[in-house]
């Protein structure tokens, strides 16, 4: 569900900084953490406090975890925000981070590297959102809002960034470069599909193209990942939903759910269960399954 960008040591001080203008309006204290000249304009109402509580989700792997691997849509996490700070949990490993809205459509979980070659940088875990009739709305792509032809639209990818089009198709996209909010000039094509508005950032196959509800804008990937978003009545129920949502996708669980015994090998679903949880049984016969003896 995010994008993550990692920073060292060196980078800190210029991406801690905030820009005024941006930071005023009606997004609250998380909204002042530097998002792009215009932005406040566009942030909806309560946004801030819409984030508050705690949340299972999905999240680009956290730099504190041991996991080698994620699936394009993250790992699932259990998040609970209280300010500017946030506790994300993926099952094996716990981080606080600094939380931040960094424009009307994008927020910021600021990880801590504390060990390792990148310790004492920060891994960046960006989040798309829209708030849609008073609610919430998270997902990954790109999402925005519009007032008539003019728009402003949050994404991620190689022509990523914070656009904002007025009415005659011309649109600023603003990177955070170290810090610093950098300027490019792109294009805002609206068009129709399936009698829907729908509005085009710049060209090519990577352009996000996002489709009008109402004013909110929503890329079609951003409505795919809404669903792995969702309120929890606290932090101990988002990391049971979790749990549940991991323990669902372990090889060797769902041995066991199905029937498996753990020092059995005699059938398929005890062979995974005695495997995955790593029993004498499972190594005395490794052999067989393929690995090398040496004389």
């Amino acid at each position: 569900m995010t994008k993550t960008w990692i920073v060292i040591a060196l980078s800190l001080v210029a991406c801690g900084k905030s820009d005024k203008k941006a930071g005023e309006g009606g997004g609250g204290a998380a909204a002042t953490k530097g998002g792009p000249p215009g932005a406040a304009e566009w942030m909806q109402k309560d946004t801030e406090a819409l984030w508050q509580g705690a949340w299972a989700t999905r999240m680009s792997p956290l730099h504190a975890s041991k996991k080698k691997s994620t699936t394009m849509a993250g790992d699932p996490v259990a998040v609970e925000i209280k300010g500017n700070k946030a506790t994300v949990s993926d099952g094996t490993a716990e981080a606080t981070m600094d939380f931040s809205l960094r424009g009307p459509c994008e927020a910021r979980f600021a990880e801590p590297i504390t060990e390792g070659d990148m310790k004492g940088g920060t891994s960046y875990h960006d989040v798309m959102f829209v708030v849609q009739n008073g609610a919430l709305v998270v997902g990954s792509g790109a999402s925005g809002y519009r007032k008539g032809k003019t728009a402003v639209v949050c994404s991620e990818g190689m022509q990523g960034g914070v656009t904002f089009c007025d009415d005659k198709g011309v649109g600023a996209t603003y990177k955070d470069s170290f810090g610093k909010w950098e300027k490019k000039d792109t294009t805002c094509v609206w068009s129709q599909a399936d009698g829907k508005d729908v509005l085009t950032i710049g060209t090519g196959d990577w352009a996000p193209k996002l489709t009008a509800d109402g004013d909110v804008l929503m890329s079609d990937q951003f409505r795919d990942f809404v669903k792995y978003t969702k309120k929890a009545k606290d932090y101990a129920d988002a990391k049971a939903q979790v749990q549940v949502e991991i323990d669902s996708k372990d090889p060797a669980k769902k041995a066991l759910a199905a029937g498996g015994v753990v020092g059995k090998t005699d059938t398929i679903t005890s062979l995974n269960a005695t495997w995955g949880s790593g029993s004498r049984a499972s190594r005395s016969r490794s052999p067989r399954c393929g690995s090398t003896r040496t004389r």
